[in-house]
């Protein structure tokens, strides 16, 4: 989403924001395969960080994918 442009500020504060409303219920395969609210927010500043150093070290923002075996 950073090198396609978008505001990543704008991304965390809409995270923030679905964090914030009342809760609904969810299919219980929802429940299995997707991650909370909160641990998407995690993961999305943890990127964001990532993102922010890259680009203060003039480096590419092409992701480093893990190898899985």
């Amino acid at each position: 989403m950073a090198r396609a442009g978008f505001h990543l500020q704008a991304i965390e504060q809409l995270w923030h924001r679905v964090k914030h409303l009342p809760s609904r219920p969810l299919m219980p395969e929802a429940v299995m395969t997707h991650p909370t609210t909160a641990e998407r927010l995690a993961a999305f500043e943890v990127t964001l960080k990532e993102i922010e150093e890259k680009r203060r070290r003039g480096e590419s923002l092409q992701p480093v994918l893990e190898k899985t075996q």
